[in-house]
């Protein structure tokens, strides 16, 4: 199932970039507490971060989607 908790921090096709992008305290272990703090952060950087992670997953997810 996908949904925004599993696209951000769960999903297999986005571990290179999630582990390069996103803080490991995000990724090593995840869960709701943190999916939630992650995307209500006040820190310009981190909301920096979390928008080039959400438009590199979305071109891996088209390429997948939509070249095979």
């Amino acid at each position: 199932m996908e949904n925004e908790y599993h696209f951000v921090c769960e999903c297999k096709m986005y571990d290179v970039i999630r582990k390069s992008l996103l803080p490991k305290y995000y990724w090593k272990t995840p869960n709701m507490f943190k999916f939630i703090e992650l995307i209500k952060s006040d820190s310009k950087d981190m909301i920096n971060k979390l928008g080039c992670y959400v438009q590199k997953a979305f071109e891996i997810r088209s390429q997948i989607l939509y070249n095979n």
